[in-house]
């Protein structure tokens, strides 16, 4: 790119007279937003994308610090939150989101996967007993007991935060681990 701009200064400084302008930004955006929404168009642009970083790692790697030296910004972190909540006010990213997710856990490997991911990351280890306190099984979390055990989740859990003493002839206890 450097070599056909030195090449072809005087082509080059009116191509950057062009996008400097500020009605040339504006109509160029419009023109990548409409070709954003057509799903063929960006799937071209993606497989450019990736042939083009697999050619040339080195621009990937220098694409990759730029767009952290301006993300990592406040103005950048403003910008990007500010898009993704615009984003969700329109019914159409919604449904499209929705859908997306919908697709991807009607997978069998994609479930799999995700429940190897949240096994345990935000529960308690539960300890189940009996009324005399013999223990009986130890489970991930509180949810994960209800499901195995075909129980509620939030009785067994009020048991585990003493608001109960027992639940199914159970007594029910977080497990501390030290």
């Amino acid at each position: 790119m450097k070599q056909w701009m030195l090449d072809n200064a005087d082509e080059y400084d009116g191509i950057k007279a062009y996008y400097d302008h500020p009605e040339a930004r504006t109509k160029k955006s419009e023109e990548t937003k409409e070709r954003y929404l057509n799903p063929i168009e960006r799937e071209k642009a993606s497989i450019i994308q990736k042939m083009s970083y697999a050619a040339n790692p080195d621009r990937a790697k220098k694409h990759s610090e730029k767009l952290k030296t301006v993300c990592n910004t406040p103005e950048g972190k403003k910008r990007m939150s500010d898009t993704i909540l615009n984003a969700w006010k329109t019914k159409e990213y919604r449904d499209k989101y929705s859908n997306s997710k919908k697709v991807l856990w009607a997978t069998e490997k994609y479930r799999a996967k995700m429940a190897i991911a949240y096994k345990g990351m935000n529960g308690k280890r539960v300890l189940q007993s009996t009324l005399e306190g013999t223990p009986v099984c130890e489970y991930e979390s509180a949810a994960e007991a209800a499901r195995q055990l075909g129980y509620c989740f939030g009785s067994i859990s009020r048991v585990c935060r003493g608001e109960r003493i027992q639940y199914k002839g159970f007594k029910w206890s977080y497990i501390l681990i030290r």
